[in-house]
């Protein structure tokens, strides 16, 4: 019986796949991401919550201007002239409403299908925005968040290289928001020594507002939230046994924490798990601190001089 619904979520590259892999090795804990429930950083598919929403919207726009009214719980309507009003701030919050119920219900009919014997089960859903959380905890207020975080230039590399390695192979998340075929192009370059960018500056300090708005609301959670658990990527990283323990018994109190030493040990990247096929290169090395070194002078500068600017702005 699933006694508790959870979700990872924060920037891409933050250690999310990391940690699906491991609870998933957990008795009773199963993290079948990555849905796209709740957010989506590729250009051509929307999350479930994006394509409900703008769906619904057209259809509610329709009902609400009926004489009948379908949705009395949900919307006041007003009579002008015989005809139904409702205004545009209403409409949206209608929207919202029916949006996460009919997301709800598709997202338990996805984990109530998997494997007897679970009692935790969620779903990785990295994001971009920091929208992902009230949409979580509009949908699904009962469960728990686990937040990750990293630090901006460890962010920057991994993201960059993975949409990389994505275009080169082809694989979906090749079409990732933020990113143009001038990027590849660029990195590209880079690999071979051509440029000692790595990066347009344009895309840059897109990906650096992303990391800094994430911060933001990173901070935020940081302080007691009993639905939310807010860990740096580095600190997992210098203390995998002491933070994923912590993990784990956020999910499900009563899991067995003597075993996660293994489980860590089972996901290192030298282990059999990791250390042949595509896993490898998807997750890098894991290690902290590196991403400085593959940004030139002149993009730190810009990196610095924008991270001012938001803080100053944002």
């Amino acid at each position: 019986m699933i006694k508790q619904f959870f979700f990872i979520t924060g920037l891409p590259k933050t250690g999310s796949t990391w940690i699906k892999n491991m609870l998933n090795d957990v008795n009773g804990i199963c993290c079948i991401g990555e849905g796209l429930f709740f957010a989506s950083g590729l250009k051509n598919t929307p999350s479930l919550y994006d394509s409900i929403y703008k769906s619904i919207y057209q259809w509610g726009d329709y009902i609400c201007d009926r004489k009948q009214n379908w949705l009395d719980d949900l919307v006041e309507i007003k009579t002008i002239e015989k005809r139904n009003f409702v205004s545009e701030d209403n409409k949206t919050s209608v929207t919202q409403k029916i949006a996460d119920q009919a997301t709800r219900e598709i997202v338990l009919n996805c984990f109530l299908r998997q494997k007897a014997g679970t009692t935790a089960i969620g779903d990785k859903t990295t994001a971009l925005s920091t929208e992902v959380f009230p949409r979580i905890q509009r949908v699904f207020p009962e469960a728990k968040i686990i937040f990750l975080h990293r630090n901006l230039y460890d962010f920057l590399a991994s993201y960059i290289m993975h949409f990389y390695r994505s275009t080169k192979t082809n694989r979906a998340d090749a079409e990732m928001c933020r990113f143009t075929i001038n990027d590849f192009l660029m990195i590209d370059s880079y690999q071979t020594n051509e440029t000692s960018d790595i990066i347009t500056a344009k895309t840059l300090k897109k990906l650096i507002h992303d990391w800094k708005c994430m911060k933001i609301e990173f901070e935020k959670y940081k302080s007691n939230n009993h639905r939310v658990l807010a860990l740096q990527y580095e600190d997992i990283k210098s203390d995998p046994v002491k933070y994923f323990s912590k993990i784990v018994q956020f999910i499900d109190p009563h899991s067995d924490v003597d075993k996660c030493q293994g489980i860590i040990k089972n996901w290192s990247f030298d282990s059999k798990n990791m250390s042949t096929g595509p896993l490898k290169t998807h997750v890098n090395s894991r290690i902290t601190g590196y991403g400085k070194a593959m940004f030139s002078e002149n993009l730190q500068n810009i990196i610095e001089e924008e991270l001012s600017r938001l803080s100053s702005k944002i």
